[in-house]
C-alpha cells in the first residue's frame, strides 16, 4: 500500500526575538495589490501604523528649523506623540503632494507652533545632512531622514512657557531627542563659522 501525503506550504509572518517583523519578498499579485492600494489611498490615511511602515522603506526629506535668539540660544519645545517624546526644534517631513517651499510655509504657519512667527526672520537654508535610522543614542529609531537645515532669528523676549524655551547649545534638556542633538551640533557649528553644511 502506498500512502501519498500532500504538504501545503503556507507563508506566515516571521518575527525575530525583538518582535519586529522580518522582511520577505512579495509575489507578483501582492506587488500589484500594493501598487493599487498606494495609488488609491487618501493622503489623510498616511499616518499611524501605515506611516511607520512606509518610512521604514525610504528616506524621508525633512525641513529642520533652528531658531536662535539674540544670545545665540536655540529654541526647543517638548513633543509627545506616537512616534517621539522629548525636546525638539521645529521640523516637518515634506509630503508627496507639496514641494520644499510649501513645506516650509506649512511648518512656519502651523497654528500649534509654540513660537510667534511675527517675531522671527524668514527661514534661511544652510545645507543638508543625513540623519540615519538606528538604535544608537543619536540615531533616529524610526526612519532615515535627509534633513534640510534652516536657521531663523527670533527678535524680542520669548514669553516663559512650561514646555518650550531657548536653551544653550551646550546645556540642552536631558530628554532632547538624540537625532536632534546630532543635528544641533551642525547647527551650532554653522552659527560659529557661517560655513554651509553639505552632507558630511
Amino acid at each position: 500500500m502506498v500512502i501519498i501525503v500532500f504538504v501545503e506550504i503556507v507563508s506566515v509572518p516571521c518575527f525575530n526575538p525583538s518582535k519586529e517583523r522580518l522582511t520577505m519578498s512579495l509575489n507578483a499579485k501582492e506587488l500589484d495589490q500594493l501598487e493599487d492600494l498606494l495609488s488609491r489611498m487618501d493622503n489623510t490615511q498616511m499616518r499611524g501604523r501605515v506611516w511607520k511602515a512606509y518610512v521604514k522603506k525610504c528616506i524621508t526629506p525633512a525641513v529642520e528649523a533652528c531658531i536662535v535668539d539674540d544670545k545665540g540660544d536655540v529654541f526647543l519645545a517638548h513633543r509627545k506623540d506616537d512616534e517621539f517624546e522629548g525636546y525638539t526644534f521645529p521640523g516637518t517631513v515634506i509630503n508627496d503632494w507639496e514641494n520644499l517651499a510649501k513645506a516650509r510655509i506649512r511648518l512656519m504657519t502651523n497654528p500649534n507652533n509654540e513660537i510667534a512667527l511675527s517675531s522671527m526672520t524668514p527661514l534661511k537654508p544652510i545645507g543638508y545632512i543625513e540623519a540615519p535610522r538606528g538604535n544608537g543614542p543619536e540615531d533616529n529609531p524610526t526612519r532615515n531622514t535627509l534633513s534640510l537645515l534652516h536657521v531663523a532669528r527670533y527678535k524680542g523676549v520669548f514669553p516663559r512657557q512650561k514646555d518650550a524655551g531657548f536653551y544653550k547649545f551646550g546645556d540642552l534638556p536631558s530628554d532632547t531627542l538624540g537625532t536632534h542633538r546630532f543635528l544641533l551640533r551642525y547647527f551650532e557649528r554653522y552659527m560659529r563659522t557661517g560655513q554651509p553644511i553639505l552632507g558630511e
